[in-house]
């Protein structure tokens, strides 16, 4: 029998934009949704870019989830517990950016 997880939701749109955009900020939505601890708990993650956002740079993205990435090891694995809602203009993004934090020992400054 499959465990039942938790699903959080996360939507960018209540922390700004259209434009996500700086690391400090990124961090600040992870430290408000306590990633660093649900990294290690049976908890989905979805994760809603609304239609009309302009950019997401990787510096935003990385903060709020890079250290989530690497927890998982794998993209495989973190795609398990984390999913994205969003524009299909991001996809691409989106997959480079969790493979640059794959390759990132630590955080950039």
């Amino acid at each position: 029998m499959a465990s039942i997880k938790n699903v959080l939701i996360i939507n960018l749109e209540d922390h700004g934009g259209p434009v996500y955009a700086g690391r400090p900020k990124g961090e600040k939505v992870r430290k408000k949704y306590d990633l660093d601890k649900l990294d290690f708990e049976q908890t989905n993650v979805k994760i809603i870019i609304p239609d009309d956002t302009y950019t997401i740079n990787s510096s935003f993205f990385l903060g709020m989830l890079g250290q989530s990435i690497r927890n998982a090891g794998t993209k495989e694995i973190f795609l398990e517990s984390f999913t994205f809602d969003s524009p299909e203009l991001f996809d691409s993004k989106i997959n480079d950016y969790i493979d640059r934090a794959l390759h990132e020992r630590k955080p950039l400054f």
